[in-house]
């Protein structure tokens, strides 16, 4: 109810479903109301917490060692596009680099002096990103459960992980993860799927 009148606007966020593009309020009037989901800092309708990216300062990284094999599992989202922007990376610049490519939408694994082939994501649209790499530098990478793309890079351990830019803290990127993991090992296909929808569930991505 309102004070001194009925309401004319009355837009409760909290009832509105995770990824929302529109919602009408629940005044008398029924207004559209349009989240405005573009730039690196979307407004956004979200039921969980995301480490936002702005390409422009925002990035964390953690220490630790594992040589190959290993593989990263993520619930992402890119918001903008530039080449050589990076998602995620070792704690060494590009020593497993998820890495923008070219002008149009494509990303993928790069290490400094190999690269697999691309996969293309779309813009504003959520993912589980999966990338392993065998001890013999074997590399796999896909975007939820479509075709792995694959390339032979350099087998270079890590000394930590790094989101939203490159190990340097370069190349920030404009996106978002709502959730990560690195695993000490690079996974059977069958697990690799295993895991991807099990990060999919929990973060609410359609896989």
């Amino acid at each position: 109810s309102a004070i001194d009148g009925a309401a004319v606007f009355d837009a409760n966020f909290t009832a509105v479903s995770e990824g929302s593009a529109t919602f009408t309020e629940s005044s008398s009037n029924g207004a559209t109301v349009t989240i405005n989901s573009t730039g690196a800092k979307p407004a956004q309708i979200v039921g969980r917490p995301w480490a936002l990216g702005d390409a422009a300062g925002l990035w964390a990284q953690t220490t630790f060692v594992q040589a190959a094999p290993y593989a990263v599992c993520a619930a992402v989202q890119f918001n903008t596009w530039a080449s050589a922007d990076v998602l995620f990376d070792g704690k060494t610049a590009n020593s497993f680099a998820a890495q923008q490519i070219t002008g149009t939408p494509q990303i993928r694994m790069h290490d400094g002096s190999a690269d697999t082939a691309t996969v293309s994501p779309v813009l504003k649209t959520r993912y589980i990103l999966f990338a392993s790499q065998a001890a013999d530098g074997s590399t796999r990478y896909r975007l939820n459960l479509g075709t792995a793309v694959t390339g032979t890079m350099s087998a270079t351990g890590l000394a930590g992980l790094t989101i939203l830019s490159d190990g340097a803290g370069a190349n920030q990127i404009g996106a978002q993860i709502t959730a990560i993991t690195a695993l000490s090992s690079a996974p059977s296909v069958a697990r690799e799927e295993q895991l991807i929808r099990a990060m999919a569930a929990q973060s609410g991505v359609t896989v």
